[in-house]
């Protein structure tokens, strides 16, 4: 049990010290695969119009001498038990109208140049996701392109928002006072861990890497938890949850499991041994075993909890979500937060050796000897200098600018941006054109259409 315990997590960490480039940016990779992963199933099938205030609505009163108007308020004509019906326009860019796939869900213009998705609106989604892949006559298959990603998003976090308020202004005090409370322990649980990292001997890198280890074992976990165990986990029990988890969890055990690693790198008996080396010898002598024990025994208690309230199934989905994150974290701790510090602690010794050997030859000391002193150990192997602190953020400053220019000019290949809506408005009445409305049938209560954002397709093969 003990080489399971402290053997087999050092091995673990010693390999990952020794290729620590290797490991960092391939867990990098593989995170931003799971974070599209995460946006695809939270974002990329939400349905922005269905909160849009600038969608065209149109009613039909019951009979067929009536004609469409149309309106802005919706709730009247609802209230009075009126069909309600999603109509949304198809754009294939690049075929001509003879290309066009024929599908049964699908009516077409006179003419057959626009083609639309006329839909029950409640069941949007469901009509929607049918449409994933249409192919036309030639064996053509055509796909939809996702609409542009900053409106997307905004559009995503805006209803969002709107549903948090809605839910605060129906909650009790007492729940908005509790979660208001477990929101600022969470920041506190940062501020703490900057701080007792600082005591370590790193100003920020350690801190900062600990934080990113724990956010990529979290967006493992969502995957794990969704894709692997089929348990949903909507987004607003995460943002309810996880400041609990985080204030009760801490970083504490990253902290337990640095600090010996540091003390070994900076300790003289160590200084001819390897980085790796020393970090797999001080994973398994002294942290490995308390630190898989603590965590697993907290994952154990989280999965258990989730059986203790089965009328629950948020509450238990979340758990289940939590023991998860718990077992990923421990596991990313001997992997890619080993791989931080071997790396760290080779920076931070190489920049250290050029440091000193530079200001001896200054002094007149001759290169050997130079050589010689400053292959000596140091007690402060993880202080930063203002210049390498400089270049990481400068660093990081570029990659999540790259990351927002990708996102914001993804209107480039926009392919929705020439057509509007206003097309499907007659010049002379002002209501539903003719050739749309002949191929919606009336309901005897009358009937709503609401016209949504067109959806675009592209050709694929």
């Amino acid at each position: 049990m003990a080489y399971v315990f402290s053997v087999i997590p050092g091995n673990i960490a010693k390999f990952c010290a020794n290729k620590p480039i290797h490991i960092i940016i391939g867990t990098a990779l593989l995170a931003s695969l799971t974070y599209l992963t995460i946006v695809e199933n939270y974002v990329a099938h939400f349905n922005i119009s269905a909160d849009s205030s600038d969608l065209l609505h149109f009613y039909h009163a019951p009979g067929s001498s009536n004609d469409w108007i149309q309106i802005d308020d919706l709730s009247d004509f609802a209230s009075n038990g009126a069909e309600h019906l999603a109509l949304t326009p198809i754009s294939f860019k690049g075929a001509e109208k003879s290309d066009y796939p024929l599908n049964g869900q699908l009516i077409f213009s006179e003419d057959g140049s626009q083609a639309f998705l006329l839909s029950d609106y409640q069941n949007y989604d469901e009509e929607i996701e049918k449409l994933d892949l249409l192919t036309n006559e030639a064996g053509e298959v055509f796909k939809p392109r996702t609409a542009n990603k900053i409106g997307r998003y905004y559009g995503y976090i805006k209803q969002h928002l709107k549903k948090v308020v809605s839910l605060v202004k129906g909650a009790e005090k007492f729940d908005i006072a509790l979660i208001t409370v477990a929101y600022l322990a969470m920041w506190m649980s940062f501020v703490q861990l900057f701080y007792q990292m600082q005591r370590v001997g790193s100003t920020f890198w350690l801190a900062f890497g600990t934080l990113l280890s724990s956010l990529f074992a979290f967006l493992f976990s969502i995957v794990i938890t969704t894709e692997v165990l089929n348990k949903k986990i909507p987004l607003i029990s995460l943002t309810e949850g996880l400041p609990f988890l985080v204030a009760t969890i801490g970083f504490k055990h990253k902290v337990s499991f640095t600090e010996p690693i540091v003390k070994a790198l900076s300790s003289r008996k160590n200084q001819n041994k390897d980085i790796s080396t020393v970090i797999g010898e001080v994973v398994t002598k002294q942290t490995a075993l308390p630190l898989i024990k603590e965590q697993l025994l907290l994952s154990l208690a989280l999965f258990l909890g989730s059986f203790m309230v089965p009328a629950k199934t948020g509450f238990g989905n979340f758990c289940i979500l939590s023991s998860v994150i718990l077992a990923v974290d421990l596991f990313f701790t001997f992997t890619f937060y080993a791989s931080i510090l071997s790396l760290k602690a080779q920076i931070s010794q190489v920049h250290r050796r050029i440091e000193l050997k530079e200001f001896l030859e200054e002094d007149g000391i001759a290169e050997s000897v130079a050589d010689a002193v400053s292959l000596q150990p140091s007690s402060s192997l993880f202080t930063a200098h203002s210049t390498v602190v400089s270049f990481k953020v400068l660093t990081i400053l570029g990659f999540l600018s790259l990351h927002l220019f990708v996102l914001g000019t993804s209107w480039l290949y926009e392919e929705t941006s020439d057509y509007s809506p206003s097309s499907l408005i007659s010049a002379t009445t002002k209501s539903l054109h003719s050739s749309i409305a002949q191929k919606i049938s009336i309901s005897e209560l009358g009937t709503i259409v609401t016209v949504l954002p067109v959806r675009a397709y592209h050709k694929i093969h």
